[in-house]
């Protein structure tokens, strides 16, 4: 049964080991492999919602086993924006679990957050969150020339929303 839930300390190990999936790994902007040590901040950084912007994160669980995270954060509380960011392990896609669980969030805070506006910045090359986001109702608003630092460059992304009034 596939589930959203606060991400809690026994957590831990399966945080390692989704972080060092190499499909996810991919993804983050690390310029260097991060110790455990770096891990272990990263992630209690979650669980205590400490890390700066950070404002709301789930775990995405099977049978209450961490196989995803999803998370809010670059929080406006005057605009009542924020982006959204997710992981799934790589053996969970392609089955809908990351569908389901992006609109439950995402429903969530629009509902409880009281969220205007969700942001998803990506880059040109993951075509599965670019499906994935239209697929949840996401429009790809701009592109953004040389937008984030990534691996040490700055690099070009795209911006998709995701309006209260546009579910």
């Amino acid at each position: 049964m596939i589930q959203l839930r606060p991400v809690r300390c026994r957590d831990w190990y399966r945080f390692i080991d989704l972080f060092n999936d190499h499909d996810i790994k991919q993804e983050l902007p690390f310029l260097k492999p991060l110790t455990k040590i770096e891990y272990f901040f990263w992630f209690l950084s979650i669980i205590f919602n400490f890390r700066p912007g950070l404002i709301y994160s789930r775990a995405i669980c099977d049978n209450d086993k961490l196989i995803g995270i999803i998370f809010l954060e670059q929080y406006s509380q005057i605009h009542m924006t924020a982006n959204i960011s997710f992981d799934l392990a790589a053996s969970y896609q392609g089955r809908g679990i990351a569908k389901k669980t992006v609109t439950l969030f995402c429903n969530h805070a629009f509902s409880n957050l009281k969220l205007n506006r969700i942001n998803a910045i990506v880059r040109p090359s993951n075509q599965k969150s670019q499906s994935l986001l239209v697929k949840v109702g996401f429009i790809k608003e701009a592109y953004l020339k040389q937008y984030v630092h990534f691996k040490g460059d700055l690099i070009d992304v795209f911006l998709y929303r995701l309006c209260r009034d546009e579910r």
